[in-house]
């Protein structure tokens, strides 16, 4: 068997993307030219890696992906493709997230900072979107957490933007919601704002929800669970 030795993905603020495939470490795989500021990687059984970044632009941010197959090779071309072109992006980044499931669909769900739109995109192995283009839209909202299920659903959890909490909201395979309605997850302490951590499903479609409670913007809180149904 040969192995292939995947030394790390960097992101330089102001610099080109690269990745290590080769044994000699001075040897580098581009994968996007552009400038990079953020950016997220998953490596799927097949081998292929999938990248999400986010490259500043003179009108804010562009999204975009790029897919390299098991030799490291990028596939979708020298910068990648801007999977988002609807969603109003300013300056700055916030914390979002990238899954992939058995098939290796890639989710990402992300807000635009230009208007705090929150969005989630599944797009298959070579970047064809599965779902709109514009993705599906979660609201007003921060901090995007995503769980793709066995079914081909995948659960969404964010923070309200307009201050009502933290919520969770099943997409469909098809893109359409699940749930007609988002389940706010309340704060077992009364206060301070619920941030879902992880989330792991059980073999019969519920799902496990690990969040946390913090007072303020420190990361210091204790941890709750609490088991979702599949409906």
């Amino acid at each position: 068997m040969r192995s292939i030795i995947i030394a790390g993905l960097l992101s330089f603020s102001g610099g080109t993307l690269v990745a290590q495939w080769n044994p000699n470490t001075a040897v580098n795989t581009p994968v996007a030219t552009g400038t990079t500021d953020d950016l997220q990687a998953i490596t799927g059984p097949s081998g292929r890696t999938y990248v999400a970044m986010f490259q500043p632009t003179t009108s804010g941010y562009s999204p975009r992906l790029q897919v390299l197959n098991d030799q490291g090779v990028p596939r979708l071309g020298t910068n990648g493709m801007q999977f988002n072109t609807t969603t109003s992006m300013g300056t700055s980044t916030v914390t979002w997230d990238m899954r992939l499931d058995a098939q290796e669909h890639v989710y990402i769900g992300f807000t635009g900072t230009g208007n705090t739109d929150a969005v989630v995109h599944r797009l298959d192995s070579t970047g064809n979107h599965v779902w709109s283009p514009s993705g599906v839209a979660l609201g007003q909202g921060y901090d995007v957490k995503l769980l793709p299920m066995a079914n081909g659903d995948v659960m969404a959890g964010w923070i309200d933007a307009n201050g009502g909490g933290a919520k969770l909201r099943k997409i469909g395979a098809s893109g359409s919601f699940a749930w007609p309605a988002a389940v706010t997850i309340p704060s077992p302490t009364g206060t301070g704002q619920v941030n879902i951590g992880e989330m792991l499903e059980y073999s019969n479609g519920d799902v496990l929800v690990i969040y946390y409670v913090r007072a303020g913007f420190g990361p210091s809180a204790l941890p709750y669970a609490q088991r979702y149904t599949a409906a």
